[in-house]
């Protein structure tokens, strides 16, 4: 878990959660105060964790060669990652 995820989550959770209008609020121990509020972190991790994806192999993708020097098409291979990641249900920034 980063503390970018978290961030994430609690900007979602202070828009969605009623009784968290500004910041969750977290116990000492780090979790949550509220029980559901606790699931829902806990749920997120979760879902993040179980993502992974398979991208194309940068040595065998779009390669050429051209007077004894090998290139690779940079923008196919973004555009093959891009497909890969929104295959899996993902969004990709433009």
């Amino acid at each position: 878990m980063t503390d970018k995820m978290r961030g994430e989550f609690e900007a979602w959770a202070a828009l969605h959660w009623l009784h968290c209008a500004h910041k969750p609020v977290k116990m000492l121990d780090g979790e949550y105060l509220y029980n559901e509020l606790q699931s829902s972190w806990e749920s997120w991790i979760a879902s993040r964790e179980s993502v992974e994806l398979a991208l194309p192999d940068a040595d065998d993708a779009f390669e050429y060669h051209h007077g004894g020097t090998t290139y690779f098409d940079g923008a196919e291979y973004r555009d093959a990652c891009v497909k890969a990641i929104e295959a899996a249900g993902l969004k990709v920034k433009p």
